[in-house]
Parts: C-alpha cells; structure tokens; sequence
C-alpha cells in the first residue's frame, strides 16, 4: 500500500557538506619562548657596549684626579762666613728643569726640488736725489744689566757649566799649603733633581780652587792671612 506524498523511504539521501580546512592567519602569535629568545638576542649586545664604554671614562676620570709629578726645580740656598762672624744666607732660583729642544721635525720622504723661478724685468733704477737727508743718529748702546738679576744670571751659568755645585776634594790629593782665609760657605738645596749639600772653605790650595770656581755663586775673598 502506498501512501499519498513522497515517504521517508522515497527521499534522497543527502550528506553534510564538508567543512573547508581552517586557515592559519598571518598575525598568529609565537610562542613565548621565541619572544623571550628575540629580545635576549636584541638586549646583550646594548649591555655589552656599555659596559665597555664605561671603562674609559672611569680611566679617564682617574688619570684626572691623579696628581701631576712634581717637576724637578734647581733651587739652592748658599750660607757665608765671611771670617769676622757676619753670615748671610741667599737663595739661588734658576728656575725648572727644561727638556732638550728638538729639531724641525721630518717626514723622511723625498724633498721636492723648489721650480726654477722665471726670469723678470727690473725696472730702471731712479735717478739719485740732488740733495740726500742727514744719518740717522746710531742708536743708543744700552748697558748690560746689573745687580741682583745679572748675578743671579751668571751663577746659573756657570753651576750649568760645571754640571752642578763642585763636589769635596778627592781623597787623598795633595794639596798646598797656602792659606787662602777664614771664610765658610754652604751649598744646599736641589740640583736638576738630585740633593745637594757641599761645604767650602779657604783653608788649602784645593779648598781655594773650589771656591774660585764656585764664582760668583760664592763671593770674591776679601782679604787672607
């Protein structure tokens, strides 16, 4: 027996249409881990550059604070007998050591050989005046300076030419007998760096050679026995 309509048993069957697969967007998240290792990688080297950069200015500001080496001055005090009893005590400043002074620094290249210059015309010389002025008066000759400043001058000069105060009579010189005065002097103080302390006296022929050459750092005698 059929019934009026279409039965269950007489419709077609239909499947489910399937499912496209899911797609995977462009601004997925990564992993932590990824984003962890990202920014490491990006960080180490900022540390590392300050970490180096931070040394040299702690080495600089060292080197400022750093006291600067004290410079080696000649400065001497010289002390005086003069025989009577009268002492007088001056001070000899000639000023700090000075380094050497260089010459004209070189490439140690090949030197250009300067180009020949052109010849030129020289004009005609102008006819002598009638009448030539009066010379001028020479200049006046200015003394040479005096006084303190002038010795202190040549006292410097000549401890430069003797490399230094004159040291004590070797031992075991022989030295005359010739009695030069009662005069006592004493040279202390600092010589291109190294101490000083010399003792001078007129009491022999080698005593008074030392002193002569101590001119004029050590005054002229005046008088003897």
């Amino acid at each position: 027996m059929r019934l009026n309509g279409p039965g269950p048993l007489d419709r077609p069957l239909s499947h489910p249409a399937p499912r496209p697969a899911a797609r995977r967007r462009p601004g997925a998240r990564l992993p932590l881990a990824a984003v962890l290792g990202v920014v490491l990688a990006a960080g180490l080297p900022l540390l590392l550059a300050t970490d180096a950069g931070a040394t040299p200015s702690a080495s600089a500001a060292a080197a400022l604070l750093a006291p600067p080496a004290p410079a080696g001055n000649n400065q001497l005090t010289v002390t005086v007998d003069d025989g009577t009893g009268k002492v007088t005590t001056s001070r000899l400043d000639c000023g700090p050591d000075q380094d050497p002074s260089a010459g004209p620094a070189t490439s140690g290249g090949p030197v250009a050989e300067p180009e020949p210059l052109a010849p030129t015309t020289l004009p005609a010389p102008l006819p002598a005046p009638s009448t030539l002025p009066a010379p001028l008066p020479a200049p006046a000759t200015l003394p040479a300076p005096v006084g303190p400043a002038r010795s202190v001058a040549d006292s410097c000069d000549q401890l430069e030419r003797l490399g230094g105060p004159v040291g004590p009579v070797p031992a075991g010189q022989m030295c005359s007998m010739i009695y030069g005065g009662s005069q006592t002097a004493q040279v202390t103080g600092t010589w291109h760096g190294a101490a000083v302390t010399q003792k001078y006296s007129r009491a022999n022929g080698c005593e008074v050679a030392r002193w002569n050459r101590m001119a004029p750092v050590l005054p002229a005698a005046t008088g003897g026995a």
